[in-house]
């Protein structure tokens, strides 16, 4: 336009496929349309975007794909229902959402909302492991029904034990 600034346009600004609205002396940021995709490109450095809510969602914004919240969770979506969110003690799963893990799911972690909480290995062996660095004492594995009660001690080198109502019997 050669003017050194645009106060404001009475119309939409345009730009043909492949065409870079280029920012910064560097081009240190580029947006343009490839002709099937959008694009935003920063070849230089960091790209950020600051707000105190980041929401993505889809084309016909009727579904929340991401949502980030300053000072508070981040939210992932599948077909617009919540699977995934952290918060100030780490990260949440609904009920029955597995934590799946392996090609085929192999290992799935998860809560069913009511009566339990469940590891599942699915048609492969469970290992449970202390240390897995070959020459290092590992440590025991130990189970415990309710926290403070021993059910079974399989020590690191050494016995197997066993419990009733927290007393060794065998």
């Amino acid at each position: 336009v050669g003017a050194e600034h645009i106060e404001v346009l009475d119309a939409t600004l345009e730009f043909g496929d492949n065409v870079k609205a280029q920012f910064g002396t560097g081009d240190d940021l580029e947006i343009y349309s490839g002709g099937t995709m959008g694009i935003i490109r920063v070849p230089n450095d960091d790209f950020r975007i600051q707000a105190p809510r980041l929401t993505v969602q889809n084309v016909a914004a009727n579904e929340t794909l991401i949502d980030a919240y300053q000072d508070g969770a981040v939210e992932l979506y599948h077909n617009n229902s919540k699977k995934f969110e952290t918060n100030s003690n780490g990260c949440l799963l609904g009920d029955s959402t597995k934590l799946q893990l392996g090609g085929n799911a192999d290992l799935q972690i998860y809560h069913n909302g009511s009566s339990g909480n469940y590891i599942d290995s699915v048609n492969k062996d469970l290992y449970l492991r202390c240390n897995l660095d070959a020459g290092i004492t590992g440590g025991d594995i130990i189970l415990q029904p309710k926290s403070g009660e021993d059910s079974a001690i399989f020590r690191d080198d050494g016995a197997v034990e066993l419990y009733y109502d927290n007393v060794k019997k065998f």
